[in-house]
This record gives C-alpha cells, structure tokens and sequence, in this order.
C-alpha cells in the first residue's frame, strides 16, 4: 500500500473537518492528526523496519512542514442589526408642542394675574422642556455586535499534502533500492548493469520510432534475461520518473529500469511532462 493511497483514505474527511475550522491552530491541529493516521497506516504495511525508520523521518518532516503551509482565509463580516420599528415623526412632534402650548398658557395667566411666582416657576418647566428635545449621544456598539468568519481554503491545502505524499512514494522506492544495495541481495549485483543498460536505452529513445523498435526489443530481451524490465513513462508509473517540464509534449527520455519479480526500482527514468497537462512530478 502506498503513501498516497493511505492518504487518500484520510483526506475525505479531512476536506470535512477543514470547512468547520475557523482558526489557525485547529487547521494544523486537523493536518497533522490526519498525517498521523496516515503514516501508521503506512508503516503497519511495511516489514523492513529500517524503511520503516526512514518513513518515521520523510513524515516528521512532512508533520513539521505544516506551520509553514500557504494557508489563504477566506473572510466574511456581518454586524448585528437591529429590526426594532421607530415611531412616526408625525405623532411625536404633536405630543411634544401640546405641553409647550400648556405651559406657555398657564404662564401668560400667572403674569397677568400679578402671580409672580407662578409665572417664574412656569418659565423654568418651559426652559427645561425645551432642554429635552436636545439629540442624545447614542451609546457605542457592543464587541459582539462585529464578527469575522475565517474559511481555510481546503482544496489548496489538500492538493500540496497530495503532492507530499507522492514524494513520498518516489522516496520509498529509492529508500528501497539503497537498503538493498547495502545489504547485498541478489537483485542487486544487476544494478550495474542495469544503469548501463539504462545509459543504452536512453540514446535509443532518442532515436526515431522506426529504427528504434528493433534496438529497443534487443535491450529488452536482455533486461528480461537479467529479471528486469524497462518502464516507460504513464501516470500510472509517474512515481519511478524524474520529470521534466515540456511546453510540447510528454514522452520518456530514458525509461525505468525495475525487477520483473517485485517490481523494484533499479534505476529511474527520465521523462518530459507538458506543463499544462494533469501530470505530476
């Protein structure tokens, strides 16, 4: 099972949990439990433990690299409004002259009366009525009245986790072709040769179509006599291959030299990938 394989068994629901994040801390947080579960998926299906070991290392990197993500936050703002109805101005200017008319008449009646007191006292209410109608200082908006959502842009990250993870995959492969060269086995002792097979079949793939397939049955018939088979390049073999960007075309420059039994990288192939095509390097 693969790295990316065991990925993508998490990054459903991920993709879930990272709509409900609305802070930084809990998107990391997210990320690295879901990388967590992916690399012990991973290394439950490996029996070399010194692979193993190494696979701990590419993932520590990988859980490490997560604070350093391009992390875009998609922001949203509302403010609490309030749906309360003001009265009309109509009523209210009515109800606020009727006192005034009330207070100036009583007042009038006092002064012609020779009521000194009571025309004074009339003047004071008249003065303190009117100070009434002064416009009131609105009080401020309270903190929660002003909220800000913060989205993390999911696909993006998702897609730089998936590229990772093939990174991985390409790791492995070499991981495993190293581990073995250092131990011995059988496969091995062909290495050489094969890289020199491999420097063969990289010129005749510079050749054209029709004079290369006859040289190129010959290299495979001698790989096949050996247990190894030359691998061109397929998104399905992508993880074997150092990849080129190419404005024209995709084709494969030197083709992927692995054991027929195990299918183990002895040597990697080279490949031109159009830049605008859904190829990955």
């Amino acid at each position: 099972m693969t790295a990316f394989e065991c990925w993508q068994e998490q990054r459903d629901e991920l993709k879930q949990s990272l709509h409900k994040q609305n802070s930084m801390a809990d998107v990391v947080f997210s990320i690295r439990h879901a990388l967590m579960q992916t690399e012990q998926n991973l290394l439950a299906a490996q029996r070399d433990d010194v692979l193993r070991q190494q696979l701990g290392v590419l993932f520590s990197f990988a859980k490490s690299a997560v604070l350093y993500l391009e992390t875009p936050m998609a922001t949203s703002t509302w403010v609490a409004q309030s749906r309360k109805k003001q009265p009309a101005n109509g009523g209210k200017l009515l109800l606020r002259l009727l006192p005034i008319g009330l207070i100036l008449l009583c007042g009038l009646f006092c002064y012609f009366e020779k009521l000194t007191f009571g025309w004074i006292l009339s003047l004071v209410a008249l003065v303190f009525y009117a100070l009434s109608f002064l416009p009131e200082k609105k009080p401020a908006p309270k903190d929660d009245a002003l909220r800000i959502t913060f989205t993390p842009d999911a696909e993006r990250l998702l897609s730089v986790i998936d590229g990772q993870m093939r990174t991985i995959d390409r790791c492995i492969n070499d991981f495993t072709y190293l581990n073995d060269s250092l131990r011995g086995d059988d496969h091995s002792a062909n290495a050489a040769m094969a890289g020199k097979i491999g420097d063969l079949m990289e010129a005749v793939y510079d050749v054209d179509p029709e004079s290369r397939e006859p040289l190129e049955d010959a290299l495979q018939g001698l790989l096949s006599d050996m247990g190894l088979t030359a691998v061109p390049y397929s998104e399905q073999t992508a993880r074997l291959f150092t990849t080129l960007p190419s404005k024209n075309e995709t084709r494969t420059i030197a083709p992927a030299i692995v054991t027929s039994e195990d299918f183990g990288l002895l040597r990697r192939g080279t490949a031109a990938v159009k830049m605008d095509g859904q190829q990955h390097s």
